[in-house]
């Protein structure tokens, strides 16, 4: 699999065992992490396919 264009990926953050990640086109998730090996659980994940429709028409008055 091949990258098809370019996204932009948000700086994960990380609190204790928590993970959240996001991004434009899936949206976000969080993980706990595991600690005794390298696995995570999804706790959550957005329903949104796409957050083009956060951004709100701009409105012009003349």
């Amino acid at each position: 699999m091949g990258c098809i264009m370019g996204v932009t990926v948000a700086t994960p953050v990380r609190s204790g065992d928590y993970l959240l990640v996001s991004q434009f086109f899936n949206g976000s998730m969080m993980m706990r992490l595991n600690s005794d090996r390298p696995d995570a659980t999804l706790l959550w994940k957005g329903k949104s396919r796409s957050e083009f429709r956060a951004k709100p028409t701009r409105f012009m008055r003349w």
